[in-house]
């Protein structure tokens, strides 16, 4: 990925109010951290109310709307609506000068925009959608501005949920170049339905599939010579595309896996964990903690991990597949060491008491996320669990259950406090001297 001034999550809708003045074509510079960006912006009223939408060479995007726009005599508001932040401008318009500020999560940054006679589309749009089962996939479809039966595009997505403004700028330059172009919303993003997280690649290459069929049904295209796009996770799918819609003209690839899904799976998370650096001796652990958690990604199968990899921190994991509990699968069941010092009785009564439901939240040192997880817990004695947890004869073990697995989140407030900076530790005592102190003075956990 190219860096760029701005993140744009790119699933966007625009409404808004009068802003008459505003109305027209405008060209200038959003400037953030010295950094300026060349841009230009539309607006124009329907109905009494505004939209408007940006273009940016630099960013390689065109036609992202603004959202709530609103112009009350000389001050000017429009905001860049994003799945994870927005993006709010906040100006005074002047005759034929826009300018003011924007602010980005806790970023800040000005603009400075001047009217400007913007040249005409060259190109024609149209909202189209097409079906795929019970789902309804809803996108653009770009066409040439000469006439006749053209060759066509279609334009697949990225991973996580991507719109189809994602793909407006290329769609729009193989347009201006007498090839059509189909860009359409992910299942469960923008206007399309279903939801592609509940989903695999298959499904995915069925809804292009259907574009493909969409495609040859318009008499616009020429049905001998349509071909797709795809870029990352799109381009690792596009063969699978080819073989589902059948008979494509082309395919374009690009940034794809070339290998098996679980082998880039595999050298991500080993990146992300940092194995390459851990020492020569943790390695092969950490490489099976690695294997397990693709296991259980990809089959939903897996066996189960031990070793000092996971547990000499306190926790052992091990996998376990199609285990129900009230009808929800548990993903995952962990036996936990609760390390001495942390063992109030409270905490044990929580457990014990109703229904046994409980949420972890697991941070990570050297990773902006925290990970969430809920279900049941249960303390137990089985003599196998307590033979892994023992340790100088002190033995606490507690069994979790994950029936739920809420994904990754930010912990801000443990980046603001700079937990993650081992820099900013005054003082970490080992897992010896902690458990030293314990024994010593065990009333220090029942107070």
């Amino acid at each position: 990925m190219k860096p760029t001034l701005f993140t744009l999550a790119l699933c966007l809708c625009a409404v808004g109010a009068n802003a008459a003045d505003l109305a027209g074509g405008w060209s200038g510079t959003w400037t953030k951290d010295g950094d300026a960006l060349p841009v230009t912006a539309t607006f124009a009223g329907s109905g009494g109310g505004d939209s408007g939408s940006f273009d940016s060479d630099a960013l390689q995007v065109a036609g992202i709307p603004f959202s709530n726009v609103h112009n009350a005599g000389d001050t000017v508001h429009f905001e860049i609506k994003g799945d994870q932040s927005t993006t709010i401008f906040d100006g005074t318009l002047a005759g034929d000068a826009l300018s003011g500020t924007f602010v980005d999560g806790s970023a800040k940054g000005s603009f400075t925009m001047a009217r400007a006679t913007l040249p005409a589309a060259a190109v024609g749009a149209r909202e189209v959608t097409f079906q795929n089962g019970d789902v309804t996939l809803s996108g653009t479809l770009l066409l040439p501005a000469s006439a006749g039966r053209h060759p066509a595009i279609l334009f697949l997505q990225g991973s996580g949920p991507e719109g189809r403004w994602a793909n407006h700028y290329l769609a729009q330059k193989f347009a201006e170049g007498g090839i059509a172009a189909l860009i359409y919303d992910k299942r469960g993003v923008g206007q399309s339905t279903g939801d592609w997280r509940t989903v695999g690649f298959a499904a995915l290459a069925d809804d292009a599939a259907a574009g493909i069929r969409f495609l040859r049904a318009q008499p616009e295209i020429d049905p001998a010579r349509i071909g797709i796009y795809g870029h990352s996770q799109g381009g690792t799918i596009a063969p699978l595309v080819d073989v589902r819609a059948g008979g494509l003209g082309f395919v374009i690839a690009s940034a794809a896996g070339g290998i098996d899904p679980a082998q880039v799976e595999t050298y991500s998370v080993e990146n992300s964990i940092g194995l390459p650096g851990l020492a020569p001796a943790q390695q092969p652990d950490a490489r099976a903690y690695v294997q397990a958690v693709i296991d259980v990604a990809v089959t939903n199968q897996g066996g189960g991990i031990k070793g000092p990899w996971l547990h000499h921190n306190g926790a052992t994991l091990s996998t376990t597949s199609n285990l129900r509990q009230e009808g929800k699968t548990v993903l995952y069941r962990f036996t936990l060491t609760l390390v001495p010092g942390n063992n109030r009785l409270d905490s044990f009564r929580n457990i014990l008491s109703g229904s046994g439901e409980v949420g972890m939240l697991f941070f990570i040192p050297g990773i902006d996320d925290a990970l969430r997880l809920n279900g049941r817990a249960s303390l137990s004695d089985d003599p196998a669990l307590l033979e892994v947890a023992e340790l100088h004869a002190l033995v606490r073990a507690c069994q979790f259950g994950a029936s739920d697995f809420n994904t990754l989140g930010m912990a801000k407030l443990h980046v603001r406090n700079q937990i993650w900076l081992n820099v900013t530790w005054t003082f970490v005592a080992s897992a010896e001297e902690m458990l030293r102190t314990f024994k010593e003075t065990p009333e220090v956990c029942t107070r």
